[in-house]
């Protein structure tokens, strides 16, 4: 499953700034243990905020790495994080970027 990702102003603050999903600010995702997810990062709009997977919303008890891919540099060509969830995956995880404060959302993952 192919996803878009842009960065945009957040609607409350001007300062904030979230991740904009194939359209959605800052969905919630529900992803299926087993399924590949792309998520193509190359919009220069992603320069300085990497997509990052942890069990907190700002990574802050470490980063989740199990199935977990990036390939190059956020907001350059090519730029893509991949996810696979494993089958021993958390039932909640986050995205999110250590580059913005407050960047992510909460991702239910499902299946077994």
């Amino acid at each position: 499953t192919d996803l878009s990702i842009f960065t945009a102003p957040g609607d409350e603050q001007e300062y904030e700034t979230l991740f904009k999903i194939d359209g959605d600010l800052a969905p919630a995702l529900r992803l299926l243990k087993g399924t590949s997810y792309s998520f193509d990062q190359s919009h220069i709009s992603n320069r300085g905020y990497p997509l990052e997977i942890a069990a907190s919303i700002d990574g802050a008890t470490g980063v989740f790495a199990t199935g977990f891919s990036y390939t190059g540099t956020a907001g350059f060509t090519g730029a893509k994080a991949v996810f696979n969830p494993p089958s021993d995956s958390p039932a909640i995880l986050h995205y999110f970027s250590q580059g913005g404060i407050g960047m992510g959302a909460p991702i239910g993952i499902t299946g077994s």
